[in-house]
């Protein structure tokens, strides 16, 4: 966040934008994000008043808790545009080999479905590895999960460079299946930031630029807070860089029925700080800011709107 970000005129169709961050209760968020009085579910409730969705974690590393679903729909009743993404579980997308039972895709289903059927999910992002390549057998793979959750909104993550070629979109354009644009550290063998809208749903998650880290096991997956194993995702977007992806994103919200952005940059806050920048970059105006940012990120402090105390 170097200086104040410039504003722009606003953009027609904001009503289709939803930003958010991936997950929402960290550790090290709780004096810089959140007051330090609020917890629990009440974390979510917060960041409901500046965010327009989140995507979910959790679902990655076990089934969702329908207890959970039902406890997170509660939490943002008062805000009906509020949007959750929820990655599917690690089972279907990371160990493919031992295959599934009907029982796993039961599992899976159940709080995801209450989620769908409240009107609040909005994408089930498939999250693969970056050794995920489009041979026939994982796009084979692919038709197989689609026939198991075709009912969902599904989203692909894919992060090899091998993805980048018409066939790959034609197969997703084809099955109607988002494509998500990935911003992701420039190596070879990554695939670059691109907005290919293959659904209604047009899906960008930003994990930094971090090269250093970015295929060191050690330094962690896509939950936790503690920077030394989430190094890999320790990362604050320049304004120049916020900029790029907000013209990109422009790109897409053209061709797109939605348009959700999701920054995983989560280590101390990053996350959100950058995704006001970018609310303030898309709407051209002030955005409300929590007040605890102000004091983490004081580059903020020229796009916010005056503090709003009701969580004071």
């Amino acid at each position: 966040m170097d200086g104040q970000t410039k504003k722009t005129p606003a953009r027609p169709g904001l009503e289709n934008l939803f930003l958010g961050t991936s997950g929402w209760s960290y550790p090290d968020w709780q004096g810089v994000v959140y007051p330090k009085r609020i917890r629990g579910t009440d974390q979510l409730a917060y960041l409901s008043e500046y965010l327009d969705c989140v995507e979910i974690n959790t679902s990655f590393y076990h089934p969702l808790n329908p207890a959970y679903a039902e406890r997170w729909i509660a939490a943002v009743a008062g805000r009906p545009r509020f949007q959750f993404a929820a990655k599917l579980w690690q089972g279907f997308t990371h160990n493919r080999e031992s295959g599934w039972t009907p029982g796993d895709v039961r599992r899976a289903k159940e709080g995801l479905k209450i989620l769908l059927d409240a009107g609040r999910l909005s994408a089930l992002l498939m999250q693969f590895p970056w050794s995920f390549r489009p041979t026939p057998e994982n796009l084979d793979y692919l038709d197989s999960l689609l026939g198991e959750f075709g009912e969902f909104p599904l989203v692909a993550e894919v992060r090899n460079a091998a993805w980048d070629c018409e066939d790959a979109d034609d197969f997703f354009r084809a099955r109607g299946i988002g494509l998500c644009a990935v911003d992701q550290p420039a190596m070879k063998g990554n695939l670059a930031l691109k907005p290919k809208v293959t659904s209604p749903v047009a899906y960008f998650r930003l994990h930094g630029r971090n090269a250093k880290t970015w295929f060191n096991d050690a330094a962690g997956g896509d939950s936790g807070s503690d920077t030394g194993r989430h190094a890999r995702y320790d990362y604050l977007y320049g304004e120049d860089e916020l900029r790029e992806i907000a013209g990109k994103v422009l790109e897409a919200m053209e061709r797109a029925g939605r348009t959700f952005l999701f920054a995983n940059n989560h280590p101390k806050g990053k996350a959100l700080g950058n995704v006001i920048q970018i609310k303030a970059m898309l709407e051209g105006g002030l955005v409300r800011v929590p007040d605890a940012m102000l004091e983490a990120f004081p580059q903020l402090r020229p796009l916010a709107k005056p503090p709003d105390l009701s969580f004071g």
